[in-house]
């Protein structure tokens, strides 16, 4: 089973959204199935088998979220984080 401090320390090695695919690679490795990312309070969940989850809180501030959604806007910013 995997742990926070095993995602904690493969996550601090991505730099980069380019490092995005080994981190995606590494977490499979530990067993880690699928992970949800919340926005409101910028932690993820991540799960792997059997019920297996772990909860990992990277900051204590929560994040505005809007009602309303756009895809375009979304595509930007996404777009420069993988690029470095």
């Amino acid at each position: 089973m995997f742990t926070k401090d095993q995602i904690e320390t493969l996550t601090a090695q991505a730099r980069t959204g380019a490092d995005y695919p080994k981190l995606v690679q590494s977490f499979k490795k530990l067993g880690i199935r699928t992970y949800e990312h919340i926005v409101a309070d910028g932690s993820d969940i991540y799960y792997g088998d059997d019920g297996h989850s772990v909860r990992v809180a990277l900051g204590p501030e929560s994040i505005p979220v809007s009602d309303a959604s756009s895809t375009g806007k979304l595509r930007h910013p996404i777009a420069i984080h993988q690029q470095g």
